[in-house]
Formats: C-alpha cells, structure tokens, sequence
C-alpha cells in the first residue's frame, strides 16, 4: 500500500514540478485532494452512500453550486409553466442563513435558537418528498455563511472568536472541524467583528465580515484547510453582504448608501487595489444584497433589498456585462422586484429569483428581464439561494430549514 501511495504521488508531483508557472497554491491543493483520494479509499467501499463521490483536483479549485444549474422548461416552446414545491418541515431549532446544495446533498447553516443547538446541518435530500438530517455540528453561536469545495465545507462564523471555521465532510455523517483563524486585529484594544459572507476560489476564501475598525473584506489562503492563513485585508467603510469572485476580481455587495457595489483586484492578493464603485438610484434605502455569475454570456447579475415602501424608479435586480463593462457602470438590464432580491440563479436563459415578495417569493425571469414567466408563494422569505442540478433550494426565514423547488 504504501508502494502504490508513494506511486501515485510521484505521478503527480514530476509534472507539476516541471510546470514552472504553476502556483505553489495550486500544487498544494492538488497534493491535498490526491492525499484526500487515497486516504479515503477504503472508507468510500464500506459507507459509498455517505461519503463523497468521485475526487477531482478540480473540485478543490471553485466552490460547488456555481455552475452545476442545468434547469430546462419541460416544453421549450411553452417554457415554464409549473414547479413542484417540496417544503423540508425540517426543525432545525434555528432561522436559516445560507446552504449549498450538491448531488442531492444540502449543507445548511443557521443562527441557532441557543448555543447549545447546532449551527451547521447536512441532509440528504435526494428525495425531496422525504429529506432527512444526515448529520449536525455545534459550532459556536451561528453561522451566517457556507462554501463548500472538495472534501471541505469553509463557513463563516458569527463569533469573535474566530470568523472561519473549516469543517472536514469526508465522512457526512460525522463532520469534524479541523481549522480555523481569527481576523488580525489593528490596535490592541480593537473589538473583532463577526464575519456576514464568504467565497471560495482557487485555495482561497474572501471573506466579510460587519464593519469595524479593521478591514471588512479579508483574504484566507485555505490551501492546508487545517492552517488557515490571513494574506490581506481591504476596507470597505461597511458590512459587506455578499461576495462573488472572478478572474482575478472580488464583487462587494454592501448596504452604503455611496457604494453598493465595489470591484476590486485580487489577482495579486498581497496588493488589493480599489477599481470601481457603483450605487444606482435607491441606495439611500436599498443595499446590495446578492449576486450570480453567468460564465457563458460574462454576465453579472446584482440584486439589492430593503427600501419598505416599493418605488418602481428604484430597481433591485441588474444585469452586466462584464465582457464590455468589467467595471459594472452601465447595466444592461435593470427591473423592479418588489420586496428586494435575496438570492439568484440562471440557466439556458432564464433566472430564478429569491425576493421577499410574500406572494412570490419564487420567481422566474428571461435573462433579459423582459417576461416574468412563473412565480409562486414559499412557505416563508427566503433568505438565500442554491441551484443544483434541475432544483432550487431556498434556505428561509423560518424554524423549517429549506424548501426544494423543481420547476418544468
């Protein structure tokens, strides 16, 4: 045994040796999955169904749930006209705050009722009529956010304690946390703030966190998820409420009424460099809340919520086209969603929509925004959104964890 692991190893470290251009960020995490994938071997035969399918070095290089959405309309010349709703009835003794889901399987966080309640949840929801609490993890007085990439589920912590936490799924039924880091502080006597949001990509976490006296946005270097390290940080001035990353770029969705959304450079994470900011009409009452990313059409898609009484002038929902406009200043698309937009998902040319609108709180659009196509009432307001696959998964508002949404 110890022959084939030293084998294998030697099979993928002599190219990656001769790659010069090749990260030691990238090396590192292709080491970690091959390390990962040999050492998991004889627990995948006993237990397949709950451990982790196949391993990828690729799996460890973006987060899961970004371009796994492959919905389609039953008829394509009707498009959707229907969606089965299957809510989970799942009390999970907290109010939900983000999940991804991936191959069936649904990675939840919540803000607990007490501290002594879990925070992080793993249900197994391949069949949507009946999902079923696989496994649960105390992990300290909530948790506002979750990524999960290969074998690892990176969360953000609402603790001053420590603001990421990573937790080893290898194994689904028995979770273990195996790193985490608390942010820098500027001054000695500086109160640490709580983390709100979190990305992965490429062996690196971006996370936020409220605001404070020190930077909001941070960047983790995860490559041995067991040692996280701090690399950089860069000030906002405010909450930072989602992030979104790509080529080299951090996307920064904040409620400031001068800025609700920053782009910013991250290419060289030791040198973040501030490159735009963008605050349609509005932003004295609305703030920016989500985003998704279209790889295929370069296509942003930013949502804002809040503002109370709905002024239709004050839009919620934009579309960009970072291919022409990198710097998100001229949307090509803009649409009133009234109640605000929490979550966004798109595929073969429509988008699905999170909003707080109690009387349709599911909503489909063309990626144009020019049709409203279907909508339909969630059980509560959902307050985040996952697509895997031909489902939507909205994490809510509410003591029932999620509700599963296949539309045709």
């Amino acid at each position: 045994m110890e022959a084939l692991i030293a084998l294998a190893l030697l099979t993928l470290l002599i190219p990656a040796a001769l790659d010069l251009s090749w990260s030691n960020g990238a090396l590192s995490m292709a080491v970690h999955a091959r390390l990962d994938s040999l050492s998991t071997v004889s627990d995948y035969i006993k237990n397949a169904a709950m451990n982790q399918t196949a391993s990828s070095t690729l799996q460890y290089q973006h987060e899961f749930g970004g371009s796994s959405c492959a919905i389609v309309p039953s008829d394509p010349n009707k498009g959707f006209i229907d969606a089965d709703i299957y809510p989970s009835n799942l009390n999970l003794n907290g109010i939900g705050t983000s999940l991804v889901a991936h191959d069936g399987f649904i990675y939840e966080t919540v803000v607990p009722n007490s501290r002594s309640y879990p925070d992080f949840f793993i249900i197994d929801d391949r069949n949507s009529s009946t999902p079923a609490i696989v496994s649960s993890l105390v992990t300290g007085p909530g948790l506002a956010g979750i990524v999960v990439a290969g074998y690892y589920a990176y969360v953000a912590n609402e603790s001053t304690v420590s603001q990421l936490r990573v937790i080893d799924i290898h194994d689904r039924t028995h979770p273990i946390i195996i790193g985490q880091i608390k942010l820098p502080l500027p001054t000695a006597s500086t109160t640490e703030p709580s983390a709100s949001s979190i990305f992965y990509d490429e062996g690196y976490v971006y996370l936020g966190t409220q605001k404070w006296d020190g930077n909001e946005f941070s960047i983790l270097d995860v490559s041995n998820p067991k040692k996280p390290l701090y690399v950089n940080g860069f000030k906002t001035g405010s909450l930072v409420n989602s992030i979104y990353g790509n080529g080299g770029y951090a996307y920064l969705a904040l409620p400031a009424t001068d800025v609700q959304m920053d782009i910013i450079d991250v290419r060289n994470p030791n040198s973040i460099v501030d490159l735009s900011h963008v605050a349609p009409a509005g932003s004295a009452v609305l703030e920016g809340k989500t985003f998704a990313y279209d790889n295929t059409t370069k296509t942003l898609y930013f949502g804002r919520s809040g503002g109370g009484f709905n002024n239709t002038n004050q839009y919620e929902l934009f579309s960009y086209n970072l291919a022409v406009d990198p710097y998100a200043q001229h949307p090509n698309y803009v649409r009133d969603i009234p109640g605000g937009v929490y979550g966004i998902a798109y595929s073969n040319g429509y988008i699905f929509l999170a909003t707080g609108d109690a009387n349709a709180g599911f909503q489909i659009w063309k990626n144009d925004f020019s049709k409203e196509v279907y909508s339909a009432v969630l059980p509560a307001k959902p307050i985040s959104l996952s697509c895997d696959h031909d489902r939507l998964y909205f994490s809510l508002s509410n003591l029932n964890g999620f509700v599963t949404v296949v539309p045709h």
